[in-house]
């Protein structure tokens, strides 16, 4: 079956919302009408902040549409249509990505789909009955021997990530996309081999953290992370931030819908000693970034929590913040108050300080509806709050496309762009008769 897309109109109301709030943020102005008796005086010596740009996740849409390879409108042409669409100059020109670097989950495990279960780098095998192990990690990396000469590692097209690592390819290297792009690398999760539920979705429990805090988990969790890196920066791709961590203190629970992992302030500083130590030794002089909570309250929260946190290895949590050379949140909840504050903390160190991943699902719209310009209006009054209001420096959507029969049974209007992810029958055992929408 050919592989579809739906655009939604909501795209474009977005669109001028982007505008808009770069206007409220210092980029331009527009004043009103002398005929209507209003003056407005532009301080152009006071710029509110210097704002990099707008930008998106890869996962999960990346890594669907890079499995669209088939020739023709079943698949190729529509990829690029796609990415020209969210990063191409005569679409939204976006300039920041996000490149998630899978834990990758138990291959036995089926609650999370295909899209959603971002491959990891790293093999394992079960451990024996009896053994107090869960997993045995495999001595090779899905790219061969990190210790062995680079030229010898297995080019990226040939591991399991290829499909996300398409697009980042595709909006790095083609001349016709943004070549200044701001690229993030960072984790949801552990590989599932070295979680304490051996679920790469989350834990169990009230407080379901997934990770043992000692030394020798979060130094293997900070090698797992930092030898992919060193791997996809060998294969030509380059990175300006890192971040280990993605809404840490969320609710991520055993057999979930997609990767994530519970820890808490005092194990991030850990990590982020560990890190800092880690990357000196390797010699990589890239920024790391703080934050990246689910709401804004969090955010500010889990700041305070690892800046009063001393590592074991002697480095203090005041070292880490003020090192870090991003400052990141989510807009899930909390408020302005609290994204103030996170920019006031940038301030203080002069960092710049990113809201890193929102969507919007239009559920005011009371039901499925793509031409609803309900998300779009909720895009364009959360850009106005974050970068003129909170002094953002980046702004970032979480979708850039959406599993549109998944939006269907739940009522929602998530992703900038919808797509058609199934063929007729797999769409019609959901409930979704496909043909008879005109997708063929």
């Amino acid at each position: 079956m050919s592989k579809s897309i739906a655009w939604k109109r909501g795209v474009a109301i977005g669109t001028c919302g982007v505008l808009f709030a770069a206007a409220a943020a210092g980029g331009f102005a527009a004043l009103p009408s002398r005929a209507a008796g209003n003056e407005a005086t532009v301080y152009l010596t006071r710029p509110l902040q210097e704002f990099d740009g707008w930008g998106l996740s890869l996962s999960w849409w990346a890594t669907e549409i890079g499995n669209w390879t088939r020739i023709g409108s079943s698949g190729r042409e529509k990829r690029e249509e796609i990415v020209d669409a969210l990063y191409g100059e005569n679409g939204l020109n976006l300039n920041i990505a996000r490149y998630n670097i899978g834990g990758g989950d138990d291959p036995t495990h089926i609650h999370m789909s295909d899209d959603r279960n971002t491959p990891g780098w790293k093999g394992a095998s079960k451990a024996p009955e009896g053994d107090p192990n869960m997993f045995y990690a495999d001595e090779e990396y899905f790219f061969g021997d990190e210790y062995a000469d680079p030229s010898t590692w297995t080019d990226w097209q040939d591991t399991p990530d290829y499909r996300q690592l398409w697009v980042l390819d595709r909006i790095q290297h083609d001349e016709k996309y943004n070549q200044d792009l701001n690229t993030e690398f960072y984790s949801n999760s552990p590989p599932y081999w070295m979680t304490i539920s051996g679920c790469s979705s989350g834990g169990v429990g009230e407080d379901p953290v997934n990770l043992i805090d000692d030394d020798i988990h979060n130094e293997q969790f900070v090698k797992y992370f930092l030898d992919v890196y060193e791997y996809l920066v060998s294969q030509g791709f380059h990175f300006d931030n890192l971040q280990p961590f993605n809404e840490a203190n969320g609710s991520w629970g055993f057999e979930g819908d997609q990767e994530g992992c519970v820890i808490h302030g005092a194990q991030k500083a850990e990590i982020l000693a560990i890190l800092k130590r880690e990357m000196e030794a390797r010699d990589i002089d890239v920024a790391y970034n703080v934050g990246d909570e689910c709401e804004t309250n969090t955010a500010t929260e889990q700041y305070g929590e690892i800046k009063g946190h001393t590592a074991r290895n002697g480095i203090s949590g005041e070292e880490i913040v003020r090192d870090a050379g991003r400052l990141t949140y989510h807009i899930y909840g909390g408020g302005a108050k609290d994204s103030q504050l996170m920019y006031r903390y940038g301030q203080q160190n002069n960092q710049e300080v990113y809201m890193s991943e929102i969507c919007f699902d239009g559920k005011e719209a009371g039901e499925y509806d793509p031409e609803n310009l309900t998300a779009g209006f909720q895009y364009t009054t959360s850009i106005i709050n974050v970068v003129r209001n909170s002094g953002a420096n980046g702004y970032v959507f979480w979708q850039g496309m959406e599993d549109m029969v998944g939006q269907m049974k739940s009522n929602t209007n998530y992703g900038l762009i919808q797509g058609v992810y199934q063929t007729q029958e797999e769409a019609e055992s959901q409930g979704v008769d496909l043909a008879a929408m005109g997708y063929t």
